[in-house]
């Protein structure tokens, strides 16, 4: 099942609160975004990019998604040029700088 929290969260905060959600798989966020479209959901943000503890652009493997496989366990720490896959560079925020606005946290997944 694709998303599985994002749709429930999304309904749970309702049209007063924000689901923010970080995809670094360009293939994935735009089946997210897509998944939100379909359940007329608007409060949550789609970003296609990683967090993580830099601003430096992350290296994200391009996957073949025609494949059987769990993409969501994709490590973004390892070294795909060295394993001979070819990658795709996004963008790579700090949580707190990716958070444009202020915003009262109220749970958090990562």
């Amino acid at each position: 099942m694709i998303f599985t929290s994002k749709v429930p969260m999304a309904r749970l905060v309702g049209n007063s609160g924000k689901v923010v959600a970080f995809e670094a798989q360009r293939i994935v966020s735009q089946l997210l975004t897509a998944n939100l479209a379909l359940n007329e959901l608007n409060n949550v943000g789609v970003y296609n990019a990683g967090v993580g503890n830099s601003d430096s652009p992350l290296e994200v493997p391009d996957v073949i998604y025609a494949d059987e496989a769990n993409f969501g366990s994709i490590s973004l720490l390892d070294d795909w040029k060295a394993k001979g896959a070819s990658t795709t560079l996004v963008p790579q925020v700090r949580l707190i700088c990716g958070l444009r606005h202020p915003l009262r946290l109220e749970s958090l997944k990562l």
